[in-house]
């Protein structure tokens, strides 16, 4: 009987092709968004690497100031901040600081790592554990070699496992690494957690140039009155500079605002294509049974029930649909099998898995009311109207 029933349906084939490809559109839809919900809602719930409570952001612009006129307000600034009560500790910082806009990206040993310029106090500001290895110190800027922190990736594409702690790399040979943090996630919640070198730089000297950020760890409690007072002292100090002061919970809210629309921008694009492939899935259906009376008409004559009628028209559709996944899986599992974007082969899987669960489901709820109005057909009308 079910040799014979996929039988009849594999010579409809060519009839029912139109609603094939759109079950195979449908599917293949599917896939791409939820390879992009599983992926981002994955990286979400990991952690970002570092704490970013209690800490502000201090960005200055002094324009065309004068070098040394320059390095010498940036001590003022330095010292005025660390003499506040409510100041635990600051460093400077390039503009790869948590939750930026920014993306700075150098390659060495032919790794490409995201690069982050920053003074030996950044790790206790952000309180990023050391887990091999330590922090950069005072006495690492007297080093003859340029002294650099990884993040675990960075160490596992350079070293694969080895340990990395005063190992020596770089196209120069110059490079020397002090110690190893477990990841820098700093782009957004949502961002993955990429390959990172951290490289040692200090206001004393002529590297100064583009560190213009100072992370600023808090007293927790501090309110916004106290950021109204250091913005007032700041311009005091610093006339004719622009003197911004941000908190990093309002810059993530805005980056991880920007991120959650970016995904529902895709998704209501998404749901416009699969809700004009339900439309037409739900016509091409109705318009099918009832092209096909005279066999419901005569299936109902020979004493079939309602319930056989029913069920036979939605084992038929997802019989249709499982040809059109067939092809769309012959696509999807491309991505796993070729590692495409570089993105871990489980989330693919996942993607595939829930696509099936929510595209068969779909196709039930769509052929269920047609297949119901088939069942309703009263033999002597069916026969009647032919």
């Amino acid at each position: 009987m079910n040799r014979h029933f996929f039988k009849l349906i594999w010579k409809k084939r060519g009839k029912n092709s139109l609603l094939i490809l759109e079950i195979l559109i449908s599917f293949l839809v599917l896939f791409a968004i939820f390879s992009m919900i599983i992926y981002n809602y994955g990286n979400y719930f990991q952690g970002l690497g570092y704490d970013h409570t209690d800490t502000w952001l201090i960005t200055l612009n002094w324009r065309n100031s004068d070098a040394d006129i320059t390095k010498e307000k940036l001590k003022h600034i330095e010292q005025h901040l660390l003499s506040q009560k409510q100041v635990e500790q600051i460093s400077f910082c390039k503009a790869t600081y948590p939750f930026s806009f920014s993306t700075i990206t150098t390659e060495e040993s032919n790794v490409t790592f995201d690069y982050v310029g920053c003074d030996e106090r950044y790790f206790e500001v952000l309180r990023m554990p050391i887990t091999e290895g330590q922090a950069f110190t005072l006495n690492d800027r007297m080093s003859h070699l340029r002294p650099v922190m990884l993040s675990r990736k960075a160490a596992l594409a350079l070293f694969h496992g080895e340990n990395p702690v005063g190992r020596i790399f770089g196209d120069d040979s110059n490079l020397v690494i002090k110690g190893i943090v477990e990841k820098y996630r700093y782009s957004s919640s949502f961002s993955e957690d990429l390959p990172v070198m951290f490289r040692l730089f200090d206001i004393r000297d002529s590297t100064v140039q583009g560190l213009n950020n100072i992370v600023v760890r808090m007293k927790p409690g501090t309110t916004r009155a106290f950021e109204a007072k250091l913005m007032d002292d700041l311009n005091q100090i610093v006339p004719g500079w622009d003197v911004e002061i941000q908190w990093f919970s309002d810059l993530k809210k805005t980056k991880n605002s920007m991120s959650i629309g970016f995904i529902w921008i895709l998704v209501i694009v998404a749901g416009f294509l699969i809700l004009n492939v339900i439309l037409g899935l739900f016509g091409l259906l109705w318009y099918n049974i009832n092209l096909r009376k005279a066999e419901i008409g005569l299936r109902r004559a020979l004493g079939a029930s309602k319930k056989l009628i029913t069920q036979h028209f939605i084992k038929e559709t997802l019989v249709l649909t499982t040809f059109a996944v067939i092809v769309g899986l012959l696509f999807a599992i491309q991505f796993p099998i070729m590692g495409v974007f570089s993105i871990n082969p489980v989330i693919y899987l996942g993607a595939i898995g829930c696509s099936l669960l929510f595209l068969y489901g779909l196709i039930f709820l769509c052929a269920l009311a047609p297949s119901r109005q088939a069942s309703e057909v009263e033999p002597a009308v069916a026969l009647y109207e032919e």
